[in-house]
Formats: C-alpha cells, structure tokens, sequence
C-alpha cells in the first residue's frame, strides 16, 4: 500500500506530521503544497473532487496535470478504498491551519441571508462538522 502504512496504524505526531508536510514540499513544490492546502477540506478524497478544487483553488497547477497524483500517494495519503483516500489526521489539520482564511470569506454572504444559509450548508458539507465548527467563530457566530 502506498502513502500511510495500514489504515489502523497509529497517526502521526504533530513533529512527524510537520515534518511530512515540510518534505512534501521541499519534493513536490509549492504548488502542490497549495493543492494540498486546499484538499485537506474534505475529510475524504476522491480523483474527481480533488481534480474540481484544483480547477477551482489551484490554478497555478492547471498546467500539471501530474500534481493530482502527488496528492494522492502523498506518504501522509492512505487509500481508503472505494476510490477514496484521506490524509493523517494531524497532517490535515496542520495543512487546513497553512490556509488564509481572508480571501475564503471575503465577499461571503451574512449567515443570516439565504445566499450566506446556502453557503454555510456548501462549507457544512465539503468541510465536515469539525470545520464548519472552526468557521463559524471566525464569522461572528457562537
């Protein structure tokens, strides 16, 4: 199995998982580095989902098609099965907490308003209950 050794084994450490993300980009580059930034989102990944978020939040990698697979076989990645796979558990946070939160919420709807209800549900879903949990402080919420 490539990326993480079984899907039972212990996390990493929040060191070993810096230092992950660290080597991760000293071999793969910055823009992968942003790719997994944003991927780190969903608590699960699929090809399809995580080709959509580099159209949509990476195109600065729209010319390397191949960075796609980087994510993916990434040593922290473990596939799940089903086409699915996920990052380390403390890798995901560290690379969610890498991401500027600014220009996500710049221009976003007052939760109050249906635009801002939609778009709470969109980041309800793609996030995960323990992202929309860290969002909504930032947004003035309890």
């Amino acid at each position: 199995m490539t990326g993480m050794a079984a899907s039972n084994a212990p996390g990493l450490s929040p060191l070993e998982a810096s230092d992950a993300i660290e080597r991760f980009a000293h071999d793969r580059g910055e823009a992968a580095l942003r790719l997994a930034m944003h991927a780190a989102l969903p608590q699960t990944l699929r090809v399809e989902l995580l080709h959509g978020i580099r159209l949509n939040f990476a195109t600065e990698t729209l010319g390397d098609a191949a960075i796609e697979a980087d994510i993916l076989f990434a040593p922290f990645s473990r596939a799940l099965g089903h086409a699915a796979w996920a990052f380390d558990a403390e890798v995901r946070m560290q690379l969610l907490r890498l991401l500027d939160p600014e220009p996500w919420f710049a221009g976003v709807p007052d939760l109050g308003s249906p635009e801002g209800h939609l778009w709470g549900r969109v980041a309800h879903e793609i996030a995960g209950r323990e992202l929309a949990r860290e969002i909504r402080p930032r947004l003035g919420g309890e």
